[in-house]
């Protein structure tokens, strides 16, 4: 644990948490002018000394005996007339650590650094967002993104079985299908292997929110949540930090896939801007697909279980697709559904800008349109995800 660059703790979260105690009640006051009565009534009620946060009218005290202990306070606060817009039991988190350790609260920390770089308001207190923590500026914020972004990137060389296993599944997917199903499926307008490595682009692609999912509750779970709520950062730089870190490193697999593609044949066929067009297109929607991913990574207990709904969730959409068979060869009932999904507006508009065969019914809007439906559906998944992503992330704590 850090503290204005130095080193206060050491330890791993639980131990950390140990060194607290049990419980603590949680309450928030509505009225200001009421914060030092409910202080008052907290602290006769508790076992220890109560914390009080005036920015956020928040106070905090250990306690025993769990709810039944919660009910009386509440009755005293009621009693006392005192009215509440939040009270709550829970266990104790690193930002009380840090209160314990340092006499302060994080933010108090931001606001020193925000006083010695001017960054205070005219009546000489830090800028304070809604959630109660000052105001970060988009430059800080953009730099603790940066410091994340590249926290999860060292983990590549750090841990190498990640890209090497990463790097055979890609070139055993290219090779199956190229090699097992090619012979078996006619395309229309060129041969099967040209027409099936946008398929699989998009397919990995897709499957890179499977990975955020797994990475993002492996990191909640070991604590480290609790660790960057602990110190004065930008608290969107964790989510955003994943995201940015996912498309750097789904960028190299997606460089494995089109070299193994170009092994067995596969070759663009438009011009270079429209092969890097291509490549931006796919590492849009892969950002998109991350946003899903740190959504479901938070929504699960465990690493197990982010496993078995990410690939249960993306697995279907994958192969309902254009991807591998012409969508005119699917059932009647479904070509509607594989024409819209947005993994096959992804496929066909990279078939489109890198020139190779389609193989889609002329004059359906999907197959007129999927470059715009492409970017159209990865900006309603960052639209959709994002929000979610970041509120869950918000109330949160393991």
């Amino acid at each position: 644990m850090v503290d204005s660059g130095r080193i206060i703790a050491r330890g791993t979260a639980d131990e950390l948490k140990a060194q607290v105690g049990g419980e603590r009640v949680e309450v928030v006051v509505h009225d200001p002018r009421q914060l030092a009565d409910a202080a008052v009534v907290v602290r006769r009620c508790c076992i220890g000394e109560a914390s009080v946060e005036e920015h956020s009218r928040r106070i905090t005290a250990p306690s025993t005996g769990g709810a039944s202990r919660l009910v009386a306070i509440i009755r005293e606060l009621d009693e006392a007339g005192i009215v509440l817009d939040d009270v709550g039991l829970r266990r104790p988190t690193l930002d009380d650590v840090f209160l314990t350790l340092t006499g302060h609260v994080a933010e108090d920390a931001a606001i020193r650094e925000a006083d010695e770089a001017g960054e205070l308001t005219a009546n000489g207190e830090a800028s304070i967002s809604p959630a109660g923590r000052p105001a970060v500026s988009l430059r800080a914020a953009v730099n603790d993104s940066a410091v994340v972004t590249w926290r999860n990137l060292k983990r590549v060389p750090r841990i190498p079985e990640l890209a090497i296993f990463a790097i055979l599944q890609s070139v055993m997917f290219v090779l199956l299908f190229a090699f097992v199903f090619g012979g078996a499926i006619d395309v229309p307008g060129g041969g099967y292997r040209a027409y099936l490595m946008p398929g699989i682009f998009a397919q990995n692609l897709a499957f890179a929110a499977a990975t955020t999912a797994i990475g993002i509750t492996d990191d909640m779970n070991k604590g480290l949540v609790d660790r960057f709520r602990s110190l004065p950062m930008a608290r969107s730089a964790f989510l955003t930090g994943r995201t940015l870190s996912d498309v750097v490193y789904n960028a190299g697999i997606l460089l494995v896939l089109m070299l193994s593609g170009l092994a067995v044949g596969w070759r663009v066929r438009d011009g270079v801007l429209q092969f890097l067009a291509g490549c931006a297109l796919a590492l849009l929607f892969a950002y998109a697909m991350s946003w899903l991913g740190v959504w479901l990574g938070q929504l699960v207990p465990t690493v197990e279980v982010a496993n078995q709904v990410a690939f249960t969730t993306i697995f279907p959409i994958t192969f309902l697709s254009n991807n591998f068979v012409p969508s005119d060869t699917l059932p009647a009932v479904l070509q509607p559904i594989a024409e819209w999904n947005p993994v096959s507006n992804l496929t066909a508009a990279l078939r489109e800008l890198f020139g190779n065969p389609t193989a889609a019914p002329s004059g359906s809007f999907p197959s007129e349109h999927a470059v715009i439906l492409t970017v159209g559906w990865a900006v309603l998944m960052v639209a959709v995800f994002a929000p979610l992503a970041t509120r869950s992330y918000r109330t949160t704590s393991r």
